[in-house]
């Protein structure tokens, strides 16, 4: 259960680290200097706009507007995991046969 615990706690260090770090590039490229109380509003903008799915959006170069992360991505999704668990599904019968 020890093992379980550490494991979990690294698990959740690490993506804290990654969120940390994915801070930096907006943070430079909008003071130019080093400031740490910046770099916490920054960072607080970030998990702040990071839990709210509806704001995520992404921008294509030359177009006029940005698009929707998840109404983008989410019927290739579901499709890709239909055909998925369609392929796990005739690996079991198939396995059992």
């Amino acid at each position: 259960m020890l093992k379980l615990a550490k494991l979990l706690l690294f698990y959740i260090l690490g993506v804290f680290g990654i969120i940390c770090i994915s801070v930096f590039p907006q943070y430079f490229q909008t003071t130019g200097r080093a400031d740490s109380q910046n770099y916490f509003i920054q960072l607080g903008s970030f998990l702040h706009t990071f839990v709210q799915p509806e704001s995520w959006f992404y921008n294509v170069a030359g177009s006029p507007r940005d698009f929707p992360l998840l109404g983008t991505i989410w019927e290739p999704f579901i499709y890709s995991m239909q055909i998925l668990s369609s392929a796990l599904l005739l690996r079991f019968v198939l396995a059992l046969v």
